[in-house]
């Protein structure tokens, strides 16, 4: 693991059924340094350690910024259940770890 990449979620907790700006979805904004704008994946796990999906899809916001958004649904498109959920951020050959809560 590299140099720390300020890699933070918001907002935490995520209260997943409030509506928000994004298509009328609740949603949670990962932030992260990618000067480079390498790709870079964000897998989602639960407290069990059950992988819920991964996301790919990348917006660079400026300054070497970029953001991933997540609508807090699984690879089936329901919504995941309260908890402690274990967010991974992989760019290029470095893994960074982050934490995030989720209340329905």
């Amino acid at each position: 693991m590299s140099e720390n990449i300020g890699f933070s979620v918001y907002p935490n907790p995520f209260f997943i059924n409030e509506p928000g700006l994004l298509n009328n979805q609740g949603h949670v904004r990962f932030l992260y340094y990618n000067p480079n704008n390498l790709n870079a994946d964000l897998d989602i796990y639960d407290f069990t350690m059950h992988h819920i999906i991964t996301l790919s899809d990348k917006t660079q916001i400026g300054d070497g910024e970029s953001q991933t958004i997540w609508n807090g649904r699984n690879y089936e498109g329901n919504k995941v259940v309260n908890g402690t959920y274990f967010c991974k951020l992989s760019i290029d050959n470095d893994i960074y770890w982050t934490k995030l809560m989720v209340i329905n």
